[in-house]
């Protein structure tokens, strides 16, 4: 007894595809446009320029051996910085002026790290000056 067992498929192949598959493919073309444009706009905008900081005291508070003055550098322009130096100055530039250093790693473009520097004397009856003094492009 040779029985042939019929199949019973329920997939049928066509030719036709899917409305899905052709919206999942166009969005995925538009979207790799749009990638590409901005990629290309961006790269034509790239212009890199000179850093520039500003450098602001944002706090300063008595500690045990001293004075403690908290500030923030901001990277201005579109260039990064590596081996940022900021200089405290405390008094006035006599040989009675107090200096303290700072120095950061890297300060991003258009972005902004904090530190803090130390002093003896107090920095508000003496008054502060910080600034950048130098930098290493990356």
């Amino acid at each position: 007894m040779n029985r042939q067992v019929k199949s019973n498929k329920s997939h049928r192949d066509t030719d036709k595809v899917h409305w899905s598959e052709w919206l999942a493919g166009g969005l995925s073309g538009v979207l790799v446009v749009l990638l590409l444009g901005w990629l290309v706009y961006h790269s034509y905008q790239f212009q890199t320029d000179e850093a520039d900081f500003r450098v602001e005291v944002t706090g300063s508070t008595g500690v045990e051996n001293g004075y403690r003055v908290a500030f923030s550098v901001f990277n201005l322009s579109r260039s990064s910085a590596a081996q940022v130096r900021v200089v405290g100055t405390l008094g006035e530039k006599d040989e009675n002026a107090e200096y303290a250093t700072a120095t950061f790693d890297y300060v991003a473009s258009q972005a902004q790290s904090s530190g803090a520097l130390f002093f003896m004397n107090n920095p508000r009856t003496h008054g502060v000056q910080l600034r950048v003094v130098s930098y290493i492009e990356p």
